[in-house]
This record gives C-alpha cells, sequence and structure tokens, in this order.
C-alpha cells in the first residue's frame, strides 16, 4: 500500500509539471478533470484547475475520502514509521478534510452512485451521477447461455472476475463455500489479497480454484463454466454507497449474480430480480445465498438487463457526460 501510494504521488505530480509545461496560451483548456480512486490525482486537478483559472471535475470513482476512515489507510500504510494517535487523527480528519475542501473547489464531482451523491451533497458539494457501466460490446455479446439454467441442480459453479484485493473481502465466501456441498468457486483475477486467498482456501480444503486475470477467449471459457456471478465487497459503510460496475455487466449478460453486498447494490440487484444478495461480513448469510442457488433454478433477468441498458449503458454515460460539461463550461 505504501508504495502504491508513493507511485500515485509521482504520477500527480508528473501530471502537474506536464500540464503547466504544455496547457499556456493557445493550449489552455476548457476544463480539467481528474479522475480517483488514485487521491493524489484529485488534489492535482485542483491544483491545476485553480492554477490556470479554469473549471475542475472530479471523478470520484470510489467513496472516497470516507475510505480513508473506514479501511484504516494511513494506519495500514504508515503504521510502522508512525505513531497510532498521528496516524488515527490523519486518516480520521486531516485526510479527509483537506480532500473535501478540494471536492468543494471542484465545479463538479462525479460520482458513480445516487446514495454517495446525496452524502456529498450534504456537505456543500455539487455531485452528479455518471454511473460505471457497460459498453456496446457487452450489451451486443451473447457469453451466458440461459438454456443451461434449465437443468437439474447438482450444485452451482461460481465465477468472481476481477481485483482480488481486501476491498472485495473474498475470504468470506471461501470460507462459506467451505459450508455448503455443491459450491464449486472460480476466481479469475489477481491483486494484493490473492496469496493469502490461496492459503486460506487450501487451508479449508474450500472448494476454490484460483487462475490469472484473463480476457478474450479464455474468459469466455470461463463464463462457459458459470452458472452465476459472484459480486463481493467489504463490510464497511462506505460500500453501501458503491456499486461494482461488474453488477451492471452480469445484468445485461443476464447472468445470474450472487452479491455479498449491501446499500445500493444490493438494492438494484433485488429490485430488478437479478439475482440473490448476502450480507458483507456474515459467513451465514452468505453460504445462504450459495444454498439457494446450489438447489434451486436462478433464472436469468430480462428486467434486469432493460434497466442496466436505461441507467448504465455507454451512451447514457456518455449523455450524460456532456450534459454536465456544457454546463461546466458556460
Amino acid at each position: 500500500m505504501t508504495r502504491q501510494m508513493l507511485d500515485q504521488t509521482v504520477a500527480a505530480a508528473g501530471a502537474i509539471i506536464t500540464s503547466l509545461r504544455t496547457l499556456r496560451g493557445a493550449h489552455r483548456p476548457d476544463v480539467i478533470i481528474s479522475t480517483t480512486p488514485a487521491l493524489p490525482t484529485l488534489l492535482a486537478g485542483d491544483f491545476v484547475s485553480r492554477l490556470l483559472r479554469v473549471p475542475h471535475i472530479a471523478e470520484v470513482r470510489d467513496a472516497w475520502p470516507d475510505l480513508i476512515h473506514e479501511l484504516s489507510l494511513v494506519t495500514n500504510a504508515t503504521g510502522r514509521f508512525f505513531p497510532t494517535t498521528l496516524a488515527g487523527r490523519l486518516e480520521d480528519s486531516v485526510l479527509p478534510g483537506f480532500l473535501t475542501r478540494a471536492q468543494q473547489r471542484a465545479a463538479a464531482v462525479v460520482v458513480t452512485t445516487e446514495s454517495f451523491a446525496h452524502r456529498l451533497q450534504d456537505r456543500g458539494i455539487n455531485a452528479t451521477v455518471v454511473r460505471s457501466g457497460v459498453s456496446r460490446a457487452e450489451i451486443e455479446s451473447d457469453t451466458f447461455d440461459a438454456g443451461d439454467q434449465s437443468r437439474a441442480r447438482d450444485g452451482v459453479n461460481l465465477l468472481y472476475v476481477g481485483t482480488v484485493g481486501r476491498s472485495q473481502d473474498l475470504g468470506n465466501a471461501i470460507r462459506a463455500a467451505a459450508l455448503v456441498p455443491g459450491v464449486r468457486l472460480r476466481i479469475v483475477g489477481d491483486g494484493a489479497d490473492k496469496a493469502a486467498l490461496v492459503a486460506l482456501a487450501e487451508k479449508l480444503a474450500a472448494p476454490a480454484d484460483f487462475y490469472p486475470q484473463s480476457t478474450g477467449t479464455d474468459l469466455a471459457s470461463h463464463w462457459d463454466w458459470a452458472d452465476a456471478g459472484l459480486v463481493s465487497l467489504g463490510d464497511v459503510p462506505a460500500h453501501t454507497r458503491t456499486v461494482p460496475s461488474k453488477v451492471y455487466s452480469l445484468m445485461v449478460r443476464r447472468v445470474p449474480v450472487l452479491g455479498i453486498v449491501a446499500g445500493e447494490a444490493a438494492e438494484i440487484i433485488t429490485m430488478n430480480g437479478a439475482g440473490t444478495v448476502a450480507h458483507p461480513g456474515d459467513i451465514a448469510s452468505i453460504a445462504e445465498a450459495m444454498r439457494l442457488f446450489s438447489s434451486s433454478v436462478v433464472e436469468p433477468s430480462l428486467r434486469a438487463r432493460q434497466w442496466a441498458i436505461d441507467h448504465a449503458s455507454v451512451e447514457v454515460m456518455g449523455s450524460s457526460y456532456d450534459a454536465l460539461l456544457e454546463e461546466v463550461c458556460r
């Protein structure tokens, strides 16, 4: 984590230097856009926009700055070097306050969920929603065979594709899978937690297999194997205001979703009949959801697909962003 933060800080500093060298005179922009989760990028965008006196649109693709405190980022990154009281103060008030002021100065802050937009608006921030959604290629693809769902159940093949990190908290999914006969879990991806999860699965003799990050035909073969897609987030308050983009991808492809999520993500899955949800951090709840998938047919949802197209397609996102740019640059 320390190396990652240093890397992001160097990248943000490089962005500032490059911007100040090139965005002068005739090349002066109409707007500066920064994209987070790399937190220093938000500060870089704020700095350059103020120096050039142009509006700043701050994209905040995760629940920042709330996650700084809830994931104890400073303690985890620098706990060996900083006293506990100093690290706690930095992550509880100093850094969140610093980032919130940068968000308040921005002409607009783009977030991906309605619930997080309301939270930022309560802080006096001009937040607007542009969801992380699905491309035209995903909408037009037919990678999941709904007909396979009509077969008799003798268990369930659950596929997770994506980052294997702290935020996803896949350890509880592995613990639950070890409790439910017939569950077969496949995790495709890489990340900071992968080695620990492999060791956990071996220790519990859990039915979990791990594969490297895949694309193209390799990834398609994993979906041919799967009965349902797994989406997982850890049990922290900010995650109730987060919807992983893979939820929309599964919905638009009519893949039944087992969502270990709460808040807005759980509401979207439940409201549209996209699958079943379990409470993050609750192994019994996760195991019960796995039993449901293992023992009964969960039909792909046409309603879920249509909702994703109507609310999270690239056309909808592009139209929303165009409107925001026009408003900010008037």
